[in-house]
């Protein structure tokens, strides 16, 4: 957020002292004012980024403050304090020229995201404005003469749901950072606002040497790649159809896939601080017409878009980053348990079966002794790789630590466990890695535990059943599976297991 300084003008003491307080632990630079008189003199002298005004304050309503700005020529904006802040008082003020109204006392919860919609997004709030004169001018006309009263009239409801639907499209976009509900709010808001026939969204704010594809309907393969190559040269980067996953933008009812391209189409990019970072296109089957205002509505929309999906691509960045083992890209050992956790809860409440498998390389500290960590590195960083690419989409392989690996399988009973179980076991002991243009060929020793067993009554007993059958793997010689049942057969289990 940028650190801009604000006034805070409120006659309430407690509130106003509060809320300074809180926006200054935010780093921004805050002077703040209890009546008109020190309001105007700290106005006088400063060229706040935002205003916060109580529009109780006796000689200063937020009209007059607005049209100081606008004399002034300063870039501010407002915020409006009040305690009737329903629908249609907000709206009145925000027709008037303020960013936002608030409901007092007010929350920095619903404070946050309106100050960075205003400092972010300030070219988007500037022709929210600019559509709010219209409205003035508009409604002067209509006082001037009477008979365009029905026609101007219209204008001015059309006006009106255009301002509140960029008032309440922003809002929405600036409360959530899930990346598949930001798509769902721009395509409804351009189904309204277009009505195109097929809105494809490429967002490219995923890694440098990707790009994921939206669409609003379902389409055919051959179209899929079709438009695809048609709209990624325009990205400006070094991507192909080949390098898209594919998604629709929202749930739609089963239909026939579209299997034909629209012959009219919108394209717009989405540009995050100077940076093309994907492409919004809208088809048609009729040639679209929009008029200036619905023009400017478009182009905003899609501002507003790319900053949303770039704050949520940020967001799932670092996500990402706390949930990942940095040596190999899997989830690291909190991720693991909390997803034990939750998957096993699942277990309990479906009645579904759940497998867990551990996994240990043998013999890695003469690997790290003979050849040395960064051998050792690659090693893990190729068995993780392995384990990946061997497990389904809905497992979750995990670096439990060290040399030790965890793959949570959901909706799995122990048979097809082993199955993918054996299935890593045979591609590891295939696998070579070059050390030295010597290849070094690899074992792992595997421990399987089954939710259904006995013994298993919470997520715990899970890790310390597998890690038992992983020991008991190692004892018999390594470069094998082991599972509870083998366990049994050796020493029948009684109570509590611990590892």
């Amino acid at each position: 957020m940028k650190k801009d300084s604000i006034l805070i003008v409120d006659p309430e003491n407690s509130h106003r002292d509060h809320l300074a307080k809180v926006l200054r632990a935010q780093g921004f630079k805050v002077f703040s004012a209890a009546d008109a008189d020190s309001a105007l003199n700290l106005f006088s002298n400063l060229e706040p980024a935002l205003i916060i005004l109580d529009e109780t304050v006796n000689g200063l309503t937020p009209t007059d403050l607005i049209q100081a700005i606008e004399a002034r020529n300063l870039d501010s904006f407002i915020i409006v304090m009040s305690r009737q802040a329903d629908l249609d008082h907000s709206m009145n003020w925000i027709m008037a020229g303020a960013l936002a109204c608030l409901s007092k006392p007010v929350q920095f919860e619903k404070l946050k995201p309106v100050i960075e919609m205003g400092l972010e997004n300030k070219e988007a709030f500037r022709e929210i404005l600019q559509l709010t004169h219209d409205l003035k001018s508009a409604n002067l006309e209509l006082k001037k003469n009477q008979e365009l009263l029905v026609k101007e009239r219209g204008a001015l409801n059309e006006k009106t749901k255009q301002i509140r639907f960029l008032y309440e499209l922003s809002t929405d976009l600036s409360a959530t950072l899930k990346t598949q509900a930001i798509l769902d709010l721009v395509t409804r808001a351009l189904a309204w606002l277009v009505k195109p026939d097929l809105t494809i969204i490429i967002s490219a704010f995923v890694p440098q040497d990707q790009a994921t594809f939206y669409t609003s309907r379902r389409l055919s393969p051959a179209l899929t790649s079709r438009l695809a190559d048609e709209l990624m040269p325009q990205m400006e980067r070094d991507l192909s159809s080949e390098d898209i996953i594919h998604h629709l933008a929202q749930p739609i009812k089963p239909a026939r896939p579209l299997s034909r391209r629209p012959p009219h189409q919108i394209v717009l990019p989405l540009v995050v601080a100077g940076e093309k970072n994907g492409l919004l296109a809208l088809y048609f089957l009729k040639k679209p017409k929009p008029d200036h205002d619905r023009r400017l509505l478009l182009e905003s929309v899609v501002m507003q878009a790319a900053q949303a999906l770039h704050n949520a691509h940020q967001h799932e960045a670092a996500l990402h980053l706390a949930t990942r083992d940095p040596l190999t890209g899997l989830f690291n050992r909190r991720a693991f348990e909390e997803n034990l956790h939750q998957e096993y809860k699942r277990v309990r409440r479906h009645q579904r079966p759940m497998s867990l498998l551990m996994i240990d390389l043998d013999h890695f500290k003469s690997v790290n002794d003979r050849y040395g960590h960064q051998t050792g590195d690659e090693v893990l960083k190729t068995v993780a790789h392995i384990i990946a690419n061997c497990a389904r989409e809905t497992d979750i392989p995990a670096r439990f630590g060290g040399e030790e690996f965890a793959v949570i399988l959901p909706d799995t009973p122990q048979d097809q466990a082993l199955l993918l179980a054996e299935r890593i076991q045979k591609k590891i002991s295939q696998t070579a890695i070059l050390v030295r243009e010597v290849p070094l060929r690899l074992t792992i020793s595997q421990g399987l535990a089954a939710s259904d067993v006995s013994h298993v009554r919470q997520a715990d007993d899970l890790v310390r059943l597998a890690d038992r059958a992983l020991y008991q793997a190692k004892e018999d010689g390594r470069n094998t599976i082991r599972t509870v049942e083998d366990l049994m057969i050796k020493t029948p289990l009684k109570g509590a297991v611990h590892a």
